[in-house]
């Protein structure tokens, strides 16, 4: 489970907590267990493969049966998955035991990337379907697509990746107090700092974000790149790669590697954009807490990414793996600051109507009221 999954069934455990009485079922071992058990009355890890292998093959039907059991146990109520693997794990046991069912779905199409991804997609939502699982969708793109594979409407839900609007609320800070902020972060003083929170992903695209940061500078313009969230040095191969490329570009002052950061609002606080060019995503958290700090956002016309980058409204988007396309809009940012202020208004106003956490949360309770209520 990622940070996001975590945050989410965090979120969800706490809205939970005074309808009823809350177990959670790991269905493979997951490092994240220990910090996650606090809100729930019991927390167990069932032997699960992670992948169906010839190896696993007798392993997942005591799996199973070892599922059942425990829902047998527990006198379970509903179940709510937060990955594809599981809910097509659990929606034999719904299907079977008349169990109310919902599936949090944060991942991109296709679902499968095999040679019979199709087929395998189609059986899946037909086994979903017959379980009659709610599907929750943070997009309005993924609502599409499940619509599209003939998932009943009724079970379709568009609940957003919400945020704490107010955590991240930009503060009017003097240009004095913003030079001092980036000569504390160590960033160069450049015509642009763009700010991209995102792990170091070969999907999250920081190798076209260099890239555009070389072709901005050939074209007179100087951007400083900061990268929350990436270290190179844990990144492998792929590290290796991008280091190299830092520096043959000659950009090892303009990029900044700052790793995991526990508060990212300082970096946000001394950017003047935020960037992620994913050529594979659903939908970030990071654009909408960058939104919500009062920054311009630029992204790409991936997943959900359009629904919070809105072209000229909120921010401006670009064509994936298009490190020319990238670098112009670094360019249109950098020589218009009434753009930039107008775009960071409109990103502002964006995350307050459809990104709060305040409404998320709210969403959430009646989903999880109708789920409780449908075992009455």
């Amino acid at each position: 489970m990622d940070g996001g999954g975590e945050l989410i069934l965090r979120q969800v455990a706490r809205l939970a907590r005074p309808h009823a009485e809350l177990d959670l079922a790991l269905l493979w071992g997951d490092a994240a267990a220990a910090s996650i058990d606090a809100p729930f009355d019991e927390v167990r890890t069932l032997g699960f493969p992670a992948n169906l292998r010839a190896g696993t093959a007798f392993a997942h039907p005591r799996a199973m049966r070892d599922f059942q059991r425990w829902i047998d146990e527990r006198r379970i109520d509903a179940l709510l998955a937060f990955s594809f693997p599981i809910a097509v794990r659990a929606a034999h046991i719904a299907a079977r035991n008349a169990l109310p069912m919902a599936w949090f779905w944060q991942q991109s199409f296709p679902l499968f990337h095999s040679r019979l991804a199709g087929a395998k997609q189609r059986a899946s939502i037909r086994l979903l379907r017959r379980a009659d699982c709610h599907i929750v969708s943070p997009t309005r793109e993924g609502i599409d697509q499940f619509a599209g594979l003939r998932h009943p409407a009724r079970r379709l839900h568009l609940i957003r990746n919400g945020v704490d609007v107010g955590h991240f609320a930009p503060t009017a800070t003097p240009a004095a107090d913003k030079g001092t902020l980036r000569s504390r972060l160590g960033i160069p003083d450049v015509d642009l700092v763009v700010a991209c929170v995102a792990r170091l992903d070969p999907a999250k695209g920081h190798d076209t974000l260099l890239e555009a940061t070389g072709l901005a500078a050939r074209s007179g313009v100087s951007v400083a790149l900061l990268c929350i969230g990436a270290d190179p040095e844990r990144g492998g191969s792929y590290g290796e790669t991008l280091q190299r490329r830092v520096a043959s570009l000659g950009l090892e002052e303009r990029v900044i590697w700052a790793g995991h950061q526990a508060d990212v609002r300082p970096w946000l606080q001394a950017a003047d954009a935020a960037a992620l060019i994913s050529h594979e995503e659903c939908a970030p958290l990071a654009l909408a807490e960058a939104g919500a700090a009062g920054l311009p956002l630029i992204g790409t016309r991936v997943g959900g990414i359009p629904e919070i980058v809105r072209d000229g409204e909120t921010g401006l988007l670009v064509e994936p793996r298009d490190a020319a396309d990238c670098a112009a809009a670094f360019g249109e940012l950098a020589r218009d600051a009434a753009l930039r202020r107008r775009l960071a208004a409109g990103a502002l106003a964006a995350v307050r109507k459809d990104f709060d956490s305040a409404t998320t949360h709210e969403q959430w309770s009646q989903l999880i009221e109708a789920l409780l209520e449908s075992t009455r």
